[in-house]
């Protein structure tokens, strides 16, 4: 057994599954039929007054967001009455096995110290350039601490962005991951004043994270409490953060968040995640996005056990830290999904014939079930069954309720043996859960919560809970945030009708830094943050999502991806006159081709004059321009994975204006082509 087994084991051996506490507060009531509002918002018009009323949750969440010290100050009150209760456990590629909550808070407080020594200051820019790890948090714990603002990005992200995002930051120093990390810094490492690399051997002209240490050890002799006052004095106000997303240039863009937008999501989410200390969540997302970094603070302040995992070591990792919440992207609730379909699929038929027909009444079970209670979406609108169809829904639950329990001891108690057993919350965020996904899950008896927000948000707007988990929603807005749904003309088009998702509350940015332009088209006015997604509102406040408006496509992993780059790239080729990127909500890009008949001919030596509709029909042809794909959108030339191109379809006819797919001025309509191109679309991907 290897020493990261060992350290786990010793972990978890002394607690058992710990069950979710019954909660007695109930999702709130609806607050009106074109707003939809979380507790703790005033129905007062115009920018709201959070805190004209105490809530349903008996928390005053505006006194606890605006209090003086931030992120870290609540933190270190929060840890001060569990000094020696476990905070975190590092997997391999941490520096500290396990940290008790007086111990991280120890070191954040030496490694702090030792960047005032460095000469770091409150309201400096810090680039934070690593991965997933205890090291990941105290930098960041400790760069809040001393006031000064992180500029965290991958350390995965290619040289040219890391450059970019440093750059455009103006950012005085950097914390980085390896030595390798150094070298991405490019041109960018001219501006920094110092350099510490966190694991490794530090290059000349860097930091070791010890030295760092060492140096903030010897200055806190003088004065201990140096660091805890320094965290007292700041304003929540106060800038925390920059955290570059993707912007429609290619270029990505800063946005910023303050300690009170974070603190908000720290103060409204434990109440709807049900846990409470001593539960134990598994770690393996990039601490770097908003998503992980935002439930990362949450579990320090709620008292709940941090274990670190990764990719490479996560089917194991829940085996043996067998945690009690998890959140992870779509792409890792289809994975346990489509591992157990695939392994059922081997079955022999016999076999495959009975789980199938338990499967199928087990569908039909908990869809009655969830249907009687009218726990059920329709037509965007919660379906409410009268007296005959609630007994329809009986009698159908009853018929098939053996079905259920045979699925349940065939096929079910395996995937929730894969998540650990002992899993009583999770969360998907970061992407759209494919609906088949979802409703698996629910009748395998996981409650999975799925959330919606985004990085101007800090990142939560919206959330299911454990007493209103309705699929087919993103829930309702969490405490003190508002969603309505506008028209291209930004009119409140209310309740039943799709338009553009707007969110308001305190967890809104201040703006992109450097660019006013985005921030103007972001945040309209009045507090609102225009999210780019087309979606709908129920009578009874749940939001759906139906699309997007904005061009990004985010995929089923959550990576965001701004099509026009790759496009550009894609139509560099002769033999390509247009493209359209595809894919949101898949787990790999699709492009929709138009040729350049004439020069595919040339290339190929096609014979007479043909059109766009032979070429779509000719294999040489088709075959041709997937490599010509292939070629362009590859690593060789700058793209990462999730950027590359997995499904090409060859369009007969080009765009144009007549056909509504093209402006006057013959800028693409991008919704108008998925519209017109749904089937192809939906083909392309059918087969994952």
């Amino acid at each position: 057994m290897g020493k990261t087994t060992r350290i786990l084991s010793r972990a978890v051996a002394r607690s058992p599954c710990t069950p979710i506490p019954p909660r007695e507060n109930r999702s709130p009531p609806h607050r009106g039929p074109t707003v939809t509002r979380g507790p703790g918002v005033s129905r007062v018009s115009g920018t709201p007054q959070w805190a004209s009323r105490r809530t349903t949750i008996t928390t005053d969440y505006q006194s606890q967001i605006t209090e003086r010290g931030g992120i870290p100050g609540r933190l270190r009150r929060a840890a001060e009455s569990r000094g020696s209760d476990l905070a975190l456990v590092g997997n391999r590629s941490c520096r500290h096995e396990r940290l008790t909550y007086d111990e991280l808070w120890s070191v954040v407080d030496q490694f702090a110290a030792g960047l005032l020594e460095l000469g770091c200051q409150s309201g400096d820019h810090v680039g934070l350039i690593a991965e997933n790890s205890d090291l990941w948090l105290i930098s960041d714990l400790a760069l809040l601490s001393v006031g000064a603002v992180d500029v965290p990005r991958g350390g995965d992200a290619p040289p040219s962005e890391v450059s970019f995002c440093i750059s455009h930051a103006r950012c005085t120093a950097a914390i980085v991951e390896s030595e390798a990390h150094v070298e991405k810094l490019g041109e960018a490492r001219d501006q920094l004043s110092w350099v510490i690399v966190l694991s490794g051997d530090a290059p000349q002209g860097t930091h070791s994270f010890d030295d760092v240490v060492e140096l903030g050890t010897r200055r806190l002799k003088a004065n201990p409490n140096e660091i805890s006052e320094r965290t007292s004095a700041i304003d929540p106000a106060s800038l925390a953060t920059i955290i570059y997303t993707s912007g429609t240039t290619g270029n990505p863009k800063g946005v910023m968040l303050t300690h009170e937008n974070i603190t908000h999501n720290i103060v409204a989410l434990p109440e709807m995640l049900g846990f409470r200390p001593h539960h134990r969540f598994l770690s393996f997302l990039p601490s770097w996005h908003s998503f992980e970094r935002a439930v990362e603070y949450v579990v320090l302040d709620q008292g709940v056990e941090i274990y670190y995992s990764n990719k490479w070591t996560l089917k194991d990792d829940f085996h043996k830290v067998r945690p009690e919440f998890v959140c992870g992207v779509p792409r890792l609730w289809e994975t346990f999904y489509v591992n157990l379909i695939s392994a059922l699929d081997k079955q022999p038929r016999p076999v495959r014939a009975l789980v199938n027909a338990a499967l199928a009444g087990s569908k039909a079970y908990v869809t009655a079930v969830r249907r009687r209670k009218g726990h059920h979406i329709r037509d965007g609108e919660m379906s409410r069954p009268g007296h005959l169809e609630r007994f329809g829904y009986a009698v159908t639950q009853a018929a098939t309720w053996l079905p259920h329990k045979m699925a349940d001891a065939l096929v079910y108690r395996k995937l929730r043996a894969a998540l650990g057993g002992c899993i009583g919350t999770a969360v998907s965020g970061g992407g759209p859960l494919p609906a088949h996904v979802d409703e698996f899950l629910d009748r395998a008896g996981i409650l999975l919560l799925n959330g919606y927000g985004l990085t101007e948000s800090s990142p939560v707007i919206c959330l299911r809970t454990h007493d209103r988990n309705i699929l087919g929603t993103i829930g309702r807005p969490v405490p003190m945030t508002e969603v309505r749904i506008v028209d291209d003309e930004g009119r409140d088009v209310g309740h039943g009708k799709r338009g553009v998702i707007q969110a308001r509350g305190p967890q809104i940015m201040q703006g992109y830094f450097q660019n006013a332009v985005a921030t103007q088209a972001a945040l309209p006015g009045e507090g609102w943050l225009d999210t780019g997604d087309v979606g709908m509102l129920s009578s009874d406040g749940d939001v759906m999502i139906t699309g997007r408006a904005k061009d990004t496509i985010v995929l089923r992993g959550g990576e965001n991806v701004e099509p026009e780059p790759i496009e550009t790239e894609v139509c560099s080729s002769p033999s390509i006159k247009d493209a359209v990127i595809v894919g949101h909500g898949q787990k790999t890009l699709g492009v929709l081709v138009v040729p350049d008949p004439a020069a595919v001919a040339s290339v190929l030596g096609l014979p007479g004059k043909p059109d766009e509709a032979s070429i779509a029909k000719d294999q040489d042809a088709t075959a041709h321009l997937r490599a010509e794909v292939a070629r362009l959108i590859s690593r060789q030339r700058g793209f990462r994975n999730f950027e590359r191109i997995g499904k090409v379809h060859v369009l007969s006819e080009p765009f144009s204006i007549d056909t509504g797919t093209l402006t006057a001025t013959l800028k693409k309509r991008r919704q108008v082509i998925e519209r017109q191109h749904a089937g192809t679309i939906t083909a392309l991907f059918s087969d994952g």
